[in-house]
């Protein structure tokens, strides 16, 4: 998919599709996706359209912007702690800059509601207390859940979307909880001290995870466990990159299997610049900057009847099924 189509998709599900418009905040939507992209403001936004109408690529401002049937908010993006001072900002330019929330404070706001200094992931201010995520509330009564990114499945953004941990670098642990439940499944602080932080376990874990791996967020002790547990019964499937295989292809095969029932893919982290640049070399698509992503996550929890919620993420962008 090229860069463009991409944004045409970007903005198409926005910060949340439910394919019933006429059902207020998707009371009888069957799917849920929530997508989070890194530089979204409104500055962005109108960037990208003057760039798409000039550019002839598109001849009309997207109707998820100014359509009546779309609900729109704005809100604050500073963490625990910030505010905004109309009165400092408009006199003080250096205010404008100080201040600014991370990915892992950002991702609990967004996920539980609730704000938190940055660096904690879903837990709150003070680490005294964990946090409910809307992914909780989708596994009790009885969605499917999923995350989708092109960063690793342990980064802020993504691993905040079924964990709780006290810092964000605790990236085995971020794994741990949202691949097993129990952050600590494959190891402890005695073994690195990116085991450390947890809130306690997280029963049952996501259904599907798609990502990048990366040693410094999924090690050799989590990825061996995935291999050998791989195709058991009530465990998940494990996708890995190999040369010469369409990712997509290769998650699109395991959600066709019917006795997949959850599943893991774990690729290289892909960047693409403005000029198309940076690509991974052997990769023929980028499995989650098109819709095989989203397929695979539907296809796979729709073989149970069940509906489903996706957080989807792409290179500094996440999305959420």
């Amino acid at each position: 998919m090229s860069k463009y189509s991409f944004l045409i998709l970007l903005f198409f599900i926005s910060f949340l599709f439910i394919f019933e418009f006429n059902d207020a905040y998707g009371q009888d939507a069957k799917y849920i996706i929530l997508m989070i992209a890194d530089g979204w403001g409104p500055n962005h936004i109108e960037a990208t359209n003057k760039y798409c109408q000039s550019s002839g690529l598109c001849d009309y401002t997207p109707t998820y912007q100014t359509g009546p049937e779309w609900v729109q908010h704005w809100i604050s993006t500073f963490p625990h702690g910030g505010n905004y001072d109309p009165s400092q900002a408009w006199n003080d330019f250096n205010y404008v800059k100080q201040g600014a929330t991370d990915s892992a404070a950002a991702a609990t706001a967004l996920y539980s509601g609730v704000k938190t200094q940055n660096g904690r992931v879903n837990v709150s201010n003070d680490g005294s207390n964990r946090l409910d995520t809307v992914w909780e509330k989708a596994k009790n009564i009885g969605k499917g859940v999923g995350s989708i990114s092109t960063v690793p499945i342990s980064h802020a953004t993504p691993g905040a979307f079924c964990s709780h941990n006290d810092d964000r670098n605790n990236t085995y642990a971020i794994a741990d909880e949202c691949l097993f439940g129990d952050p600590n499944t494959t190891g402890s602080t005695s073994i690195d001290p990116k085991y450390g932080g947890g809130h306690g376990s997280t029963y049952p874990p996501v259904d599907v995870i798609i990502g990048a791996g990366g040693s410094d967020y999924v090690n050799d002790l989590i990825i061996n466990k995935l291999r050998g547990e791989s195709g058991q019964p009530g465990k998940h499937f494990l996708v890995e990159r190999q040369t010469g295989v369409d990712g997509g292809d290769a998650l699109l095969n395991a959600a066709n299997d019917p006795d997949v029932t959850k599943l893991v893919g774990l690729f290289d982290q892909v960047y693409r610049k403005a000029d198309g640049s940076g690509r991974t070399a052997g990769f023929s698509d980028d499995f989650s900057t098109n819709t095989t992503g989203e397929y695979t996550v539907t296809h796979t929890w729709t073989q149970g009847g069940v509906g489903s919620f996706l957080y989807d993420s792409g290179g500094k962008r996440a999305r959420v099924l």
